[in-house]
């Protein structure tokens, strides 16, 4: 999406570690190459970097 249609932008790094774990939960999926592979394998800042950050676009519900 691009920036111009980003209306919140949520720092999450305070819940980065209940994050990581869910998606780590899912390692069945890393023998497939899913993202719980990648993450595993990631140093702590890259996974800031990753996972650290939520973007959001509000839509009109009418």
């Amino acid at each position: 999406m691009p920036d111009g249609q980003v209306d919140v932008r949520l720092d999450v790094t305070p819940w980065l570690d209940t994050k990581v774990a869910a998606v780590l939960a899912h390692r069945s999926e890393v023998r497939r190459g899913a993202l719980p592979g990648l993450v595993d394998g990631l140093a702590a800042d890259a996974r800031v970097e990753l996972l650290g950050t939520e973007w959001y676009a509000c839509r009109d519900a009418t």
